[in-house]
């Protein structure tokens, strides 16, 4: 399975999703898939995905300072959307935007079972 693929049925598996990517920690992405490309345009979800990877940068030095361990995931979550920035290798995160209404729990939880597939296919 290719790492469309996999991000697709991420998105359809987790109701009001709206995009989900893979990206690398310095903020290109290999992919991002969008649920609906016209709800989605309502969000620049690219330049969105570039700014949190150099928040999860951020984020990773702060661990590192105050020893508190490797960065597993991390939750955004604003009036308009969730982001779930989920860390796959030190060099690759996978993200998935949810609307704010949608189960972030379910996300959560879809996008770590996600994981070892799309760490496998790295």
């Amino acid at each position: 399975m290719d790492f469309q693929n996999l991000l697709k049925n991420l998105l359809d598996d987790v109701p009001k999703s709206v995009a989900a990517t893979l990206m690398g920690n310095d903020g290109i992405a290999i992919i991002t898939v969008k649920a609906d490309e016209n709800q989605a345009d309502d969000f620049d979800v690219s330049s969105m995905f570039v700014e949190y990877s150099s928040l999860l940068n951020q984020i990773r030095e702060a661990a590192k300072m105050f020893s508190s361990g490797n960065i597993n995931e991390v939750m955004i979550s604003t009036e308009k959307l969730t982001v779930i920035l989920r860390v796959l290798t030190e060099e690759y995160f996978t993200a998935l935007v949810l609307h704010p209404d949608a189960n972030a729990g379910q996300g959560r939880y879809k996008l770590r079972v996600a994981s070892p597939r799309l760490v496998s296919e790295l």
